[in-house]
């Protein structure tokens, strides 16, 4: 997942990332697998803020868009 993350930074827009998408038939590891998701995301994200790639409160906008608003719109949900 990390790499990916850095990958998408790397490549593409971290605003315009849809989310995690899961094929998961499992419901219980559902909400585990986008916990991981998010625990990752945020340290990506979080060693961003330190090297002073972004700025926090830019970081903390991106987050939220990444793991929320992001998919909402694109699923349109």
């Amino acid at each position: 997942m990390r790499r990916q993350l850095e990958y998408i930074g790397s490549v593409s827009v971290y605003s315009r990332y849809a989310g995690m998408v899961s094929d998961s038939r499992k419901l219980l590891s559902y909400g585990s697998r986008f916990e991981m998701f998010r625990r990752v995301l945020c340290d990506v994200i979080g060693n961003m803020v330190n090297l002073g790639q972004i700025p926090e409160e830019q970081a903390f906008h991106l987050v939220s868009v990444m793991c929320y608003s992001g998919p909402k719109k694109f699923f349109q949900v």
